[in-house]
């Protein structure tokens, strides 16, 4: 959902998500399909297309700050890291 906030003069992107194991499939697919593509056979224009996605991809990132004031989802982001270190990643 897009909405104005009036307050800042900016734009908000706000996407709901069931739980941290989907937000996590985000990060790891965006991801995994920018991991795929050789930038330097890029063209300019895809480039730039790249240096959007990635930004985008910032802004799914969940920082230290925010899993410290949730702690149960920081316990629960630590788990989902481990499961896909151990190449057996569940709940997604």
């Amino acid at each position: 959902m897009v909405s104005y906030n009036q307050n800042k003069n900016t734009l908000e992107v706000n996407i709901s998500v069931p739980g941290i194991c989907e937000l996590y499939d985000y990060q790891k697919g965006l991801l995994g399909i920018l991991g795929e593509i050789q930038i330097n056979d890029c063209d300019e224009l895809l480039k730039e297309n790249l240096k959007s996605v990635y930004k985008l991809l910032g802004h799914l990132l969940l920082d230290s700050n925010f899993l410290k004031q949730h702690e149960s989802l920081l316990q629960e982001y630590k788990a989902l890291i481990v499961q896909s270190v151990d190449g057996k990643v569940q709940g997604s």
